[in-house]
């Protein structure tokens, strides 16, 4: 069983070294292939330029075409009458109800001691 766990954990930290010798000769690549999928790339100055110019970059973060949808208005306009409902948790008597003990949910324990294996 020891030599299992040496085997695993070699592979494990043989794994880790190779994976971080992998990320430090490519980490250039990498960061420039991350930057352009988010577009991290522009300067901050770039960016509010652009939301001042209305360029195309301000138009996609700051699309509010959504509040036009005809879907968006239905659901503004969609009420809910909440004044009948009650969420207390009793319940109110009536006619042939009366007040019993209050009893607790009961649950069957499988385990009393969970830190005993067996």
């Amino acid at each position: 069983m020891k030599k299992v766990f040496k085997l695993l954990a070699y592979i494990f930290v043989s794994s880790v070294i190779v994976f971080g010798v992998v990320i430090i000769i490519y980490r250039q690549n990498i960061f420039e292939y991350l930057n352009s999928i988010n577009n991290l790339g522009v300067s901050t100055g770039a960016v509010l330029d652009d939301i001042k110019n209305g360029n195309n970059l301000a138009v996609d973060l700051l699309n509010l075409s959504i509040v036009n949808n005809p879907k968006f208005k239905k659901m503004q306009l969609t009420t809910v009458d909440l004044t009948g409902l009650n969420i207390s948790t009793s319940t109110e008597l009536g006619e042939g109800n009366t007040p019993g003990p209050e009893t607790g949910p009961t649950f069957d324990v499988g385990n009393s001691n969970p830190f005993k294996a067996f």
